[in-house]
């Protein structure tokens, strides 16, 4: 290569590899993530960053040796993106279920109120995360950050979120996020299902359809229409 960098066809692309496409992954993984505006997961963010750096690298090492091989895994890491990302934009993103039967009882997600067990300082401390900060509207949010956040570890914190009348730490945050949902579209500020959801801290299209059947027993289509009725059953009251 370096016995032909004078050749437009070689420093074009060294500039498309090291001035372009490094740069721009390098870019995209020290960009700050923001949860409450970005729809992607920072684990997503990673992979695609990982991946766009082993592409190029993989491009510059067949470009010094035209090895064979390192042409094929070079194909084969690009078509494996390609793949994802088509199976992320068709797949994985929420839609507002149609043609859904409305016959399923729609009952308000109702919070646990624990009594006695806020006796727990930990108990209590998880309580203000939850309804004051809001802490389960951060996708990202796992066991171990909301542990790091109470100054404990995850046995205690296990315990605390039995305390509080939650089964686990799944169903603490989903039971929130689902309330949240319920609230919004009470309100009439549903204008689209997937931006609800979005905002209530869900990521994934199918948790958030099985979370929302657990806690209301319907789906979000039959809910934002029993509401609608009923609040044209009010007005004309």
């Amino acid at each position: 290569m370096l016995a032909h960098i004078g050749e437009p066809n070689v420093y074009w692309r060294l500039i498309l590899l090291f001035g372009i496409i490094l740069p721009s992954a390098l870019l995209l993984h020290v960009i700050p993530y923001n949860w409450m505006k970005s729809r992607v997961r920072l684990r997503w963010i990673r992979h695609y960053t990982y991946t766009i750096l082993l592409i190029s690298a993989l491009y510059a090492v067949f470009m010094l040796t035209r090895s064979a091989s390192v042409s094929v895994v070079h194909l084969f890491v690009c078509l494996t993106l390609a793949m994802i990302v088509t199976y992320e934009e068709l797949f994985a993103r929420f839609c507002l279920p149609s043609d859904c039967p409305t016959e399923l009882p729609v009952e308000p997600v109702k919070s646990s109120s624990p009594s006695e067990e806020e006796e727990n300082p930990l108990v209590i401390r998880l309580n203000h995360l939850l309804e004051e900060e809001k802490v389960w509207k951060n996708p990202d949010l796992t066991v171990v950050s909301l542990a790091q956040m109470l100054g404990t570890n995850r046995s205690y914190l296990a315990q605390a979120i039995q305390e509080a009348g939650y089964v686990n730490f799944a169903d603490l945050i989903n039971r929130h996020r689902v309330q949240a949902f319920c609230c919004i579209a009470e309100d009439g500020k549903v204008k689209s299902v997937q931006d609800a959801f979005f905002l209530v801290g869900f990521r994934s299209k199918e948790t958030a359809l099985r979370s929302f059947k657990k806690y209301t027993g319907s789906l979000p289509s039959e809910y934002l229409m029993k509401v609608a009725a009923n609040r044209s059953k009010t007005s004309e009251l």
